[in-house]
């Protein structure tokens, strides 16, 4: 253990080999691992992996904000990393239920949760506004946007005007900020109090987003 260079976190270097015939598992694996690894403001990880079935020679390093840095991920091994199996393989949706309700936290779930939309907001919304608002406005503005797709989406369908997603989804962007600032993690817990935790707060966003819009009406009426 030894301390950063730019920072006072104290950065943990690790070795992760892996030997196995599908280098897709592998890739998934070595995923998952990270995913349970938890930044915080005072460790920083450091991953040197070597695969026998396909080396990979580089370090990633997983800092307090939780990003990787020298390496970008393509959408599909993305998918593998979040899902184990390509897009559209079978168990791929049973997989994306399994992880995202067994998520140890509210932000956990979303980053196992529709891997394809996930992976473009963050890189094409979350990411530029990162560098010129603070994280946690970037964060909700992106939920907004993912609840107005979802808004015109519903429009287009139905041919008439919607407003439900949007509010729907700055409560679930607000909700996992608060996780967050809780220090709500559910790791030490089996399966189904996960899945009731996760699904908690999404049916309590909800329910207030229903009150909102039942109050809004009243209002206008």
């Amino acid at each position: 253990m030894a301390k950063g260079s730019n920072s006072n976190r104290k950065r943990i270097k690790f070795f992760v080999s892996c030997a196995h015939k599908n280098q897709q598992l592998a890739e998934s694996f070595v995923g998952e691992l990270m995913d349970m690894l938890r930044p915080s403001k005072a460790y920083e990880y450091v991953k040197w992996t070597y695969s026998f079935t396909h080396s990979l020679d580089r370090m990633d390093t997983i800092t307090a904000n939780g990003r990787m840095q020298k390496r970008r991920l393509t959408l599909s091994q993305y998918i593998i990393r979040r899902n184990g199996v390509p897009a559209g393989a079978r168990g791929s949706l049973r997989n994306m239920l399994h992880r995202s309700l067994g998520a140890s936290t509210f932000a956990g779930f979303w980053r196992y949760w529709n891997p394809v939309f996930g992976y473009t907001l963050a890189r094409y919304v979350f990411a530029p506004l990162k560098l010129v608002v603070p994280s946690a406005l970037a964060h909700v503005v992106t939920f907004l946007v993912c609840g107005a797709i979802h808004d015109l989406v519903t429009m287009a369908v139905r041919g008439s005007s919607a407003f439900f997603f949007t509010p729907w989804f700055f409560f679930l962007g607000v909700g996992v900020l608060l996780g967050d600032a809780l220090g709500l993690d559910f790791s030490g817990k089996p399966w189904p109090v996960r899945a009731a935790a996760n699904l908690t707060y999404i049916s309590t966003c909800l329910v207030i987003t229903i009150a909102m819009g039942h109050f809004m009406a009243q209002a206008a009426a």
